[in-house]
């Protein structure tokens, strides 16, 4: 049973993610300084560096093609706003369901219960 200290380091690793790579930094803190003391913030802080890269990854990748996609369609002569609201309505998205995923994961770890991430969970606890 992880303490309450436990549950608040553990808490605060998924909740990094607010802070982008700076929340990535945290959560690679916690597990370097923390993970050893405490298997379950080990795990915790693990899965939270799974998902935290993930959101990462894919933030970037969907920035990239729906401004990517602006700029090509500025230069095209194409309505430019297709590729503008894409930025805001697609990557926010997106971004939005990973930040809701993780605060699921933060109350799970407050109630002292590991959480496994959707789609990567299992791969990072192998890890």
């Amino acid at each position: 049973m992880a303490n309450s200290d436990d549950k608040i380091f553990a808490a605060i690793s998924h909740l990094a993610i607010i802070f982008d790579l700076v929340g990535l930094i945290i959560a690679v803190l916690i597990y370097v300084l923390k993970g050893k003391e405490s298997p379950f913030i080990g795990f915790t802080a693990k899965q939270a560096i799974g998902w935290q890269v993930s959101a990462l990854i894919t933030q970037k990748v969907l920035v990239f093609l729906t401004v990517g996609t602006f700029i090509g369609g500025v230069r095209m002569g194409m309505h430019p706003l297709g590729g503008f609201l894409g930025i805001f309505s697609l990557a926010g998205l997106v971004g939005l369901a990973f930040f809701v995923v993780a605060i699921i994961a933060a109350v799970k770890a407050l109630n002292g219960e590991e959480y496994l991430y959707p789609v990567i969970g299992n791969f990072v606890a192998k890890i």
